[in-house]
């Protein structure tokens, strides 16, 4: 009992920390509803364990590794900032495609 009760303690101070971030983020939207508050704050860690796996999928792979060691030591890579811009673009139009089936 006493290990169920931690358990929602710590979700519960985590997705208050991380609902706060992610209204700070959202500024001027937020939430309207009981139900949106509650959405908000019970699905704020499933998202941003989520983003922290795309994260690692896009910037931990053979592309960015051969990257990083070719432009090791340099204080301002283009060829970095290059893959970085082309990898959000795809990302926005993955996320745009996604957003349009629904």
């Amino acid at each position: 009992m006493k290990t169920a009760i931690r358990v929602i303690a710590i979700y519960a101070s985590l997705s208050v920390i991380l609902g706060v971030a992610a209204l700070v983020q959202l500024f001027p939207f937020r939430p309207s509803s009981w139900a949106e508050w509650v959405l908000l704050f019970a699905l704020v860690i499933p998202a941003t364990l989520a983003g922290e796996l795309v994260g690692e999928l896009l910037f931990r792979n053979r592309v960015s590794a051969a990257i990083e060691r070719r432009t090791r030591g340099c204080g301002l890579s283009w060829l970095r900032i290059g893959y970085v811009l082309v990898l959000a673009l795809i990302v926005c139009a993955a996320i745009i495609g996604i957003s349009g089936w629904f």
